[in-house]
């Protein structure tokens, strides 16, 4: 019993795969702090994670598969941070990863790029550090082909096992490629097949395979290739080939869907010469064959379709001559509304010149008239002034006779002469402070007047004025 039990544990022993005997390495995003640097890494990081089979003496896991949608969040916001990408890192839930890799981008001033990628080991002591320098016009695939040969060089170094890269069986014009690890199918458990002596052969098994591969059906026809792929080299190739063009089909549609069709061209090219190569294998098997492509002449049209096709054509051009018409009337309506407004501004113009001109000429009448009863006025103030002086001389003359007759110039014998010039002088001078009252008042009364009329005059001039100015504004909006 104990021999029994001894040897079913060994048996289960060594059913584990080698893969799990090795080391596991956490590949992390390129960090970057620039937008033009955070698109190249993208870019590049999208290339690693279709390659990451390509990466040797270490089974590489990448971060989406050990981090949650939270954390990786967490994990984009760190851009060019490394410290806060090793903080991340810790949160992962697996215990089996031996090494990490981390890697910062950074644009030099001549353009170049600058790419830093350190191998950490699982305490986060810092094994190695790889600066690599590339051109600016580089692309993403040959960044991401330099950065995984850099890290398969320094996991060589520090790794518990080893594997030298092989050559793959499609090696196209785009550059070389490694042959890709295979991995259990994922349908291995469910299929009887696997584990027990073939049924069949694996030419069987192949031919399958590719009648499943001209319907179309890719998964069944990977399925028959996996079979075949333990005991048969070709299938081993053709499946390679499939998974290669199942990545490039991908990679074109992303391009496709983000309008880069330069950038799907080549890809769909790739993906075109692998299935040349496929179909070219399965014509050796038999399973495809070339056939020739009949010429196929067309017939001349019967009368009942010529009368289908001109009946179409006529309604058509009843269609676009309709269209037209109602374009043409469309576009004179417009013309006639446009050229309607122009006469309009036009109009308004000419006649906002004209009241100009004339509001212009109202003014300088107006002036003239205002210059001439000026003068008017001022002749009738200095008339109306020599009058009152000769009137006051009078009085003077008479007052310088009177004065005289009292220093005995002229002699009166009586007093009551004396008294009489008394009383007449008296009399003159009351009636003459009288006279020169009045004529204060009136003076005074005349420029009173006349000044109230120049400050109306002015300001009815100046409202007209005012006026003309508000009209040429409206006009001109």
């Amino acid at each position: 019993m104990k021999k029994q039990f001894f040897a079913f544990l060994f048996f289960c022993f060594c059913l584990i795969p080698i893969s799990l005997l090795g080391d596991n390495v956490a590949v992390f995003p390129i960090g970057a702090s620039q937008r033009s640097e955070w698109t190249l890494a993208k870019d590049v990081d999208r290339v690693i994670d279709r390659d990451l089979h390509k990466i040797t003496n270490a089974t590489a896991v990448s971060f989406r598969d050990l981090l949650s949608t939270a954390n990786r969040k967490v994990l984009s916001s760190c851009r060019a941070d490394l410290t806060c990408q090793r903080d991340v890192s810790t949160k992962i839930g697996r215990q089996d990863i031996d090494f990490f890799l981390f890697s910062r981008m950074r644009f030099a001033k001549n353009r170049d790029v600058i790419l830093q990628t350190y191998l950490f080991d699982r305490r986060y002591n810092r094994l190695e550090t790889v600066t690599l320098e590339m051109d600016y016009n580089i692309f993403a695939d040959e960044i991401a082909e330099k950065l995984i040969a850099s890290w398969n060089r320094v996991l060589l170094k520090h790794a518990a096992r080893t594997a030298a890269p092989s050559r793959d069986i499609f090696d196209d014009d785009f550059g070389r490629s490694e042959r890709r690890r295979p991995e259990p199918p994922a349908d291995r458990r469910r299929d009887d097949s696997y584990g027990r002596p073939a049924a069949r052969s694996s030419e069987a098994i192949i031919v399958e395979g590719f009648k499943a591969y001209a319907d179309g059906d890719i998964k069944r026809a990977k399925s028959h290739f996996e079979k075949a792929a333990s005991r048969d080299v070709v299938a081993k190739k053709l499946l390679n080939a499939i998974d290669e063009i199942e990545k490039y089909m991908a990679r074109a549609n992303e391009s496709v869907k983000a309008k880069r069709h330069e950038e799907a061209i080549p890809i769909i090219a790739r993906a075109e010469s692998l299935d040349n190569s496929i179909k070219d294998i399965g014509m050796k098997y038999r399973v495809y064959s070339q056939d020739s492509v009949e010429r196929i002449t067309y017939l001349e049209p019967t009368p009942k379709e010529i009368q289908i096709v001109d009946q179409i054509h006529k309604k058509y051009a009843n269609k676009t001559q309709n269209a037209r018409r109602e374009r043409v009337s469309g576009i004179a309506a417009v013309d006639k509304w446009v050229n309607q407004r122009i006469r309009e501004r036009e109009d308004k113009l000419k006649q906002f010149d004209i009241d100009s001109k004339n509001a212009a000429d109202q003014e300088k009448k107006e002036f003239a008239e205002l210059r001439e009863s000026i003068k008017t006025l001022k002749y009738e103030w200095d008339k109306e002034d020599s009058e009152i002086e000769q009137k006051v001389v009078a009085l003077e003359n008479k007052l310088t006779l009177l004065e005289q007759r009292e220093k005995g110039v002229v002699k009166v014998s009586t007093e009551k002469e004396e008294k009489a010039r008394k009383m007449e002088l008296a009399a003159v001078n009351k009636k003459y402070k009288a006279l020169l009252k009045k004529l204060k008042a009136e003076k005074n009364a005349f420029y009173a007047k006349q000044k109230a009329e120049l400050e109306k005059g002015s300001k009815e001039v100046e409202a007209k004025v005012t006026e003309l100015q508000k009209q040429k504004t409206a006009n001109l909006e």
